[in-house]
């Protein structure tokens, strides 16, 4: 309830018991009674304005791992796709056909408490480096990879978006007349009725009108969240109109390895860092052509990375092929490096542990993916791929088959 509706109750209860106080007591409380409400109208028409220009929150139209996972190179895809996904987001890695208790969560921590409460016009008029900084997403990954425990962390900006449904003049102008033409006539009898309080004397009429009052707010609000569904709802399809739309992103991360074998003890160890810039190029309304640049740092040894990919499909469910180039400067072919003291854990699987081996001649590997993404619902996704390791004589090595499932935490 609002503290308009509190503050008229408490005058309902001073007007049930005034009859026992004196004629003077009487006129010094309904006086500062008056006061109060007052003031509270002024509270009250600003949070109003403040409500009608508020944000909706829109679901993204592509959901890709978080970047903490592909930083361990434990996602499906090796060519991430760019992504501004504005929501609380959880990944698992599935493994062997089940839950692994690997996980990434996924935030944005600069958008959820700074710039999402500016309002929509407020942040129509934010700066470009402003825009930039809203999309700042802060992501954390464990996972177990080539038998040894690894955490992640990454942080990744949004530089370029083609298409943002809050700066879209068309859909805002549509979103806030709709506001408006509904709003108004319900807040001008709400605005009649605080003024017939105002000028009310008697006692039972002011208990009356202050019902009439509630019942207004409480229409308001519901109207409201309708109000904001429907524009949810608007945004989601303006995103699924656009799922492929042009995007660029860069990501920095950093990697640390550890093994709680036992039961009193952790070993931990700095592994790395990364970093890596990729981008999208919508082709017609079903293809995205996507393209990644990745540089890991391990130890002395640099790994290095070049990749593309090609989606077809829809936001609900799209396919894709990729190929990715790896200059590896961390080779085990090299032997392990003596500062390494997991080297005993390795018992390769996926081949993307951050373990440090020796310095010695860079080798080169190509792997090929094929995979896709399915929507289960609009915050749950599935997304998998079957990797291709290729040597050098374009040889196959080995097939390695990758899923996570993704949520949106709204």
């Amino acid at each position: 309830m609002s503290i308009g509706c509190q503050i008229i109750r408490v005058w309902q209860f001073n007007y049930s018991f005034q009859k026992s106080i004196p004629m003077k007591n009487q006129i010094l409380i309904n006086g500062l009674l008056v006061l109060l409400l007052l003031t509270n109208i002024n509270l009250a028409f600003a949070q109003t304005e403040n409500t009608s220009d508020a944000i909706p929150q829109i679901y993204p139209g592509a959901i890709p791992s978080s970047p903490a996972f592909s930083l361990l190179g434990v996602n499906p895809e090796i060519v991430l796709r760019p992504s501004d996904i504005k929501e609380f987001k959880v990944d698992w890695r599935i493994k062997n056909y089940n839950l692994a208790p690997d996980l990434a969560l996924e935030f944005q921590p600069l958008w959820w408490f700074y710039y999402r409460n500016k309002g929509l016009n407020a942040y129509r008029k934010v700066g470009p480096l402003g825009k930039i900084l809203s999309t700042t997403s802060i992501s954390m990954a464990t996972a177990k990879v080539d038998n040894l425990n690894h955490i992640g962390y990454a942080i990744k900006w949004n530089l370029y978006k083609e298409k943002d449904p809050y700066l879209d003049e068309t859909f805002q102008k549509e979103f806030q007349q709709n506001r408006l033409e509904q709003l108004a006539p319900i807040q001008e009898e709400l605005d009649t009725l605080y003024r017939q309080m105002n000028r009310a004397v008697d006692g039972e009429e002011k208990i009356r009108i202050s019902d009439l009052i509630i019942a207004k707010q409480f229409e308001i609000k519901a109207l409201e969240k309708q109000l904001m569904d429907d524009a949810q709802t608007n945004g989601y399809r303006y995103i699924q109109e656009h799922w492929n739309m042009d995007m660029l992103d860069f990501s920095f991360g950093l990697v640390q390895k550890y093994d709680n074998g036992g039961l009193d003890s952790l070993k931990m160890r700095y592994a790395g860092f990364g970093l890596w810039i990729n981008g999208a190029k919508g082709i017609g309304q079903r293809g995205l052509l996507t393209g990644l640049v990745r540089l890991n740092k391990i130890g002395e040894n640099t790994d290095f990375l070049v990749g593309a990919s090609y989606r077809y499909g829809s936001q609900k469910f799209n396919f894709f092929a990729e190929v990715a180039r790896h200059r590896i400067g961390n080779n085990f072919q090299n032997g392990f490096n003596e500062e390494e003291v997991f080297a005993a854990k390795l018992d390769q699987d996926i081949g993307t542990g951050w373990y440090e081996f020796g310095d010695g001649e860079s080798t080169t590997m190509t792997t090929l993916a094929f995979g896709g993404d399915f929507r289960l619902r609009y915050n749950i996704l599935l997304n998998f791929a079957l990797r291709t390791q290729l040597r050098k004589d374009v040889g196959f090595e080995r097939f390695l088959p990758v899923a996570n499932v993704v949520c949106l935490m709204n």
